[in-house]
């Protein structure tokens, strides 16, 4: 597995996971333009994502969602909450192009990564705190409130 950091702060966050199957985005909080331009500065392959993880509805963590999730064909996942607020964010322009809910402390699977959710206090409808990654061992846990840690354990047997 390997995350990058797209990019991190008050203007825009955005972090790519990949894994043997796929990759995951989590947050468009650039341009759509500038994540594109960015995973290729990278080396990697945009094509790859087959989903885009929203934390929650802050423009910092979604400018670019509703363009880049239609150019590249893939659904916006987060909590029935963030949706909404997302639709009426929208007001009748173009949205993204479908929507997966998932709920607090239940697993939603795609492709390599398992996202489990969990609340957390932060100004927005519901926030995502965690996301697990099942791909051997390792764990991640993502904070939308600026860092994340990685910890690898043994698989099991």
């Amino acid at each position: 597995m390997r995350g990058i950091v797209l990019a991190s702060g008050s203007s825009g966050n955005s972090l790519l996971l990949e894994g043997s199957s796929g990759a995951l985005l989590i947050d468009a909080g650039l341009s759509a333009k500038e994540i594109l331009r960015r995973i290729s500065a990278v080396g990697s392959d945009p094509s790859a994502i087959s989903a885009i993880l929203v934390s929650h509805e802050h423009t910092d963590h979604i400018r670019g969602l509703s363009v880049l999730s239609r150019r590249l064909n893939v659904p916006v996942i987060g909590t029935l909450g963030t949706h909404q607020a997302l639709i009426r964010q929208e007001r009748g322009g173009k949205t993204c192009t479908s929507h997966i809910q998932c709920a607090f402390q239940t697993e939603t699977n795609v492709g390599d990564f398992v996202i489990s959710p969990f609340p957390t206090c932060h100004d927005a409808i519901e926030v995502i705190i965690v996301l697990r990654c099942l791909m051997r061992a390792p764990t991640l846990i993502f904070s939308s409130r600026g860092y994340a840690r990685v910890t690898v354990t043994s698989p099991t047997p």
